[in-house]
């Protein structure tokens, strides 16, 4: 091939070259692996010109790109680890193999809980009825915990709300601003939600942290709480990004649900599939895969509404999944898992109360969607 060809054609090859490039780019959370601590350093034949040098990763791409490949994919699997024993050691493949499709073909909407919001510095709900009941005098103290322990949050909520709701509001309002974040942005898996879809994102959480890692500019559509949607149902059709606070944002009061008597309002008692919250929850019910993260699937208002959809037995419910730490009191694992069966949510464990697994198997799933590692 001669050097007149090569630059008529350069062009063309600056385009594959770029392409190539950005393929390697791709890897390079990985490459650390590979490269070593010094490059490979090539003598220059040209007097006083220092040695060329390249980085291993970078000369095998170029060179042998299969082989670099094969490396990649070998760093990958050491990399995933701890996550890919776990689910082999607990017959998770399976499960695991069907949430990495549905990322693949972009029908996941995560629900993000208030597990995923505490590593930035948001308390979960019991320790936020907590800390408010503390500022209310002439409380039954007692009797309090005694429902917090039963985790019965909307009624220690109705309770308080009634006692003193500016302190309430208060409260939501300073505990889930973006001044709680850290300096540095969100910590954890939130940060995963860009790579996990590009539509619906639904939360129960009061806090900014998705605004956040999304920006705001990028959500096209809304539904705060008791708010009327902001274009959100026809953005949820359409398939663009919107977000869905159930519980409504910390900075309007007006749009909670953290009462029995707000839960009432917006879903309706016996549950009203004509109002805002209950239609759009069901309608992502039964168009998506929900991915729960950060939530504790205990009984709650979110899984009351989705039985009554199963009940009623006019929609062909998707599978959905839940990343749930493995019960050590209370309910059993097999206890639970049935339960969540019924609901057409299938569990991937992970270890005790050991979070980081939630990070891990997001990280192992999206690199496998992304044909990153093609298996294990």
């Amino acid at each position: 091939m001669s050097k007149e060809w090569i630059l008529i054609s350069e062009k063309v090859i600056r385009s594959v070259e770029e392409t190539l490039q950005s393929a390697y780019l791709e890897n390079n959370d990985i490459h650390n692996n590979l490269n070593g601590e010094e490059p490979i350093k090539i003598p220059s034949l040209i007097p006083e010109r220092a040695p060329y040098s390249y980085e291993r990763s970078e000369a095998l791409f170029w060179i042998d790109r299969d082989t670099y490949y094969e490396e990649m994919e070998f760093c990958l699997l050491k990399h995933h680890e701890s996550a890919i024993e776990f689910i082999k050691q607990n017959d998770l493949k399976p499960v695991f193999l069907d949430l990495v499709a549905s990322i693949k073909r972009k029908r996941i909407v995560p629900f993000i809980g208030a597990g995923i919001s505490c590593s930035s510095n948001y308390p979960l709900w019991g320790k936020a009825l907590h800390e408010i009941s503390e500022r209310i005098d002439g409380l039954d103290v007692l009797k309090i915990e005694e429902q917090l322990l039963a985790c019965e949050y909307f009624e220690v909520a109705q309770i308080l709300w009634n006692a003193e709701n500016a302190q309430v509001k208060s409260y939501i309002r300073n505990k889930f601003s973006d001044g709680q974040m850290p300096m540095e942005g969100p910590v954890g898996a939130v940060n995963f939600l860009p790579e996990l879809c590009d539509g619906c994102i639904v939360t129960t959480n009061f806090d900014g942290m998705i605004e956040k890692v999304i920006g705001k500019g990028h959500i096209t559509g809304y539904m705060h709480g008791l708010q009327e949607g902001n274009k959100f149902s026809t953005k949820l059709v359409q398939g663009e990004r919107c977000l869905l606070k159930l519980h409504g944002d910390a900075e309007d009061h007006e749009t909670y649900v953290f009462t029995a008597e707000q839960y009432d309002k917006a879903y309706g008692n016996p549950l009203d599939f004509t109002k805002p919250l209950s239609k759009a929850l069901r309608q992502i019910y039964v168009t998506s895969s929900l991915l729960f993260l950060g939530c504790s699937m205990s009984h709650d208002k979110t899984l009351e509404l989705f039985s009554e959809v199963i009940l009623d037995s006019d929609f062909d419910v998707p599978d959905h999944f839940s990343l749930l730490p493995q019960p050590n009191d209370g309910e059993t694992k097999n206890q639970k898992e049935a339960r969540l069966n019924e609901l057409k949510i299938r569990t991937l464990w992970y270890p005790d109360d050991d979070h980081s697994y939630v990070e891990k198997y997001l990280a192992l799933a999206l690199d496998m969607a992304s044909e990153r590692l093609r298996d294990f």
